[in-house]
């Protein structure tokens, strides 16, 4: 339901009081949870709904992804702006790869995310597994004003 943005048949299934078991899948490391899904697919109302009923989580899927690197790899940007405002996502988590949020927004061309994690003080100096940094990528892809941004962050 969330992967596809039911958000009224959530509300439904949480009115009635259904256990949506995300409690027990958030205890196996590596499970997709309903914040995962929702996430990815850029869903903020379920995610609200999710969050209404304490249920959010930011734990890490099997590939090592929260929520909010499975919003910016999306390019969910208004998804990934509402993680970081409601849900204390870290915004220096790392995946299996080391990607980081600001890792993945600049090398998938999502500025506006990319300049929000640098406000946040999002670490602009992290590497990758390969080494990669946020302003390598910024760089090879030709992005100035992302590269400037970088640089200008300190």
């Amino acid at each position: 339901m969330a992967r596809e943005g039911y958000d009224d048949s959530l509300y439904s299934l949480l009115d009635k009081r259904c256990k949506i078991r995300v409690e027990r899948a958030q205890r196996f490391v590596g499970a997709q949870t309903c914040s995962h899904e929702a996430a990815q697919h850029g869903r903020v109302h379920c995610l609200e709904v999710l969050q209404k009923a304490g249920v959010i989580t930011k734990h890490k899927n099997q590939n090592g992804d929260t929520p909010l690197l499975l919003a910016v790899r999306g390019g969910h940007a208004e998804t990934a702006l509402w993680l970081l405002n409601n849900a204390s996502e870290e915004k220096d988590a790392k995946n299996n790869n080391g990607d980081t949020p600001l890792l993945l927004a600049v090398r998938g061309g999502h500025a506006q995310i990319a300049q929000r994690l640098l406000k946040d003080g999002a670490d602009k100096d992290a590497k990758n597994n390969d080494g990669d940094t946020p302003l390598l990528f910024a760089i090879k892809n030709g992005w100035i004003d992302t590269a400037e941004h970088l640089i200008a962050a300190g």
